[in-house]
């Protein structure tokens, strides 16, 4: 449509990625759609437009369906976490100066009661739901959420939801749609392609579904409007083979370098460690040597985690210590160092991690301490670290 253009630029965006060429004609000719598509890529503008669009068609279709069943929308969107649910549905929300539509976020740490309420104003709008798995299907057992009238439903990172141990809640989820042979309209999107997602995608995609395949070299923005190239994000990688108590004076010495570097404008660092306890410790550590610094993880209140995320943006905690509760579908733009403190416990989660810095085309850094307990992913981490052209310790 002519309009995805205009919403684009609304929000900032003058070029679109591989990723939303590919997917925006068969999603909005009707076809199922799996996207395979890396971090950075743009593949939320890639399912929201044609999401949008869907909502808009039934809107018309049906004018009135908002006053008579505001709880039912044409267009589901499920994703892993909180923070991707708000993300989209904030990204939603800022293309309402081009497209005439409304978001309603449900997810869980914050008021079911209000999230019902929002679900129950009667609107002229079209109306889109982006929701995690749980708090979905708490409102849809207490009646807030019908989905009997649903004419698309995305599935956003889920390779992620499978991670999480979503399978039987979406699958609950499943049951409350329409069938996908009565034309409902699915597009399913994950950064990996591993065999459970294959699984889900025969289960939940109607027969002769479009596959969009975008290679990370192909994946992210151009860097700015001259550059008619589609640029990677470029994120330097270094792997420190170390010992567990070198940690703490390993990553000030880094720190402390960036900062000689600086100068005035403090560069922002994600350190990603794998427990609760570790990211206070790291914390500690850095307020001892003068860091401002904020927390993010699973137990946090959800008011607490969007300010800890908000004052990271904002430069104002330019540290912010978390668990992998941040590492899939967070859009820190100018993001220009990670650190694993703790190697995650995959390659795959490896790359999502690392994938935080250098989006959208600018470079990036990722420093990563690799103790002995990880010695099973050091061959396939030569491999992706030699493929990518980086530094290889010998101790690897």
């Amino acid at each position: 449509p002519d309009y995805f253009m205009d919403a684009m630029k609304s929000i900032g965006h003058r070029r679109t990625t591989p990723v939303q060429r590919q997917c925006w004609p068969p999603a909005c000719a009707g076809s199922d759609v799996l996207a395979i598509a890396p971090p950075g890529s743009g593949k939320t503008l890639g399912f929201l437009l044609p999401a949008i669009e869907a909502a808009l068609k039934d809107h018309r279709e049906n004018p009135n369906v908002g006053k008579k069943r505001p709880g039912a929308p044409a267009v589901l969107v499920v994703a892993p976490t909180r923070e991707l649910t708000l993300q989209i549905s904030g990204v939603c929300n800022k293309l309402k100066k081009a497209v005439p539509v409304r978001a309603v976020a449900v997810y869980g740490g914050a008021s079911q009661e209000e999230q019902e309420e929002a679900l129950a104003q009667h609107t002229s709008q079209a109306l889109l739901v982006i929701g995690t798995p749980g708090r979905l299907l708490a409102v849809l057992e207490s009646g807030a959420l019908q989905l009997d009238r649903c004419a698309m439903l995305v599935l956003d990172e889920a390779d992620r939801m499978l991670a999480l141990g979503f399978e039987e809640q979406l699958s609950t989820i499943r049951e409350a749609l329409p069938d996908k042979d009565s034309g409902r309209q699915t597009l399913l999107f994950s950064a990996t392609f591993p065999k459970a997602v294959r699984a889900i995608g025969k289960t939940w995609l109607r027969k002769g579904f479009e596959t969009v395949k975008i290679d990370s070299e192909k994946a992210t923005v151009p860097k700015d409007d001259d550059d008619v190239n589609v640029h990677m994000a470029i994120v330097e990688q270094t792997v420190h083979v170390c010992a567990e108590h070198k940690k703490s004076r390993k990553l000030m010495k880094y720190i402390t370098k960036l900062r000689a570097e600086d100068g005035r404008a403090r560069s922002r660092v994600l350190v990603f460690a794998n427990r609760i306890k570790t990211v206070q410790f790291i914390a500690d550590l850095c307020k001892r040597h003068n860091e401002k610094v904020s927390t993010l993880h699973g137990t946090m209140k959800q008011n607490r985690r969007d300010q800890a995320l908000k004052d990271f943006k904002a430069g104002k905690t330019p540290v912010l210590i978390a668990t992998d509760v941040a590492g899939r579908g967070l859009d820190i733009a100018g993001l220009e160092y990670v650190v694993n403190w703790d190697f995650p416990g995959s390659i795959e989660q490896y790359r999502h991690r690392v994938g935080r810095a250098g989006r959208q085309g600018k470079k990036g850094a990722a420093l990563s301490f690799f103790t002995r307990k990880f010695t099973p992913l050091a061959s396939d981490l030569v491999k992706l670290l030699e493929k990518d052209g980086h530094f290889v310790d010998p101790n690897l």
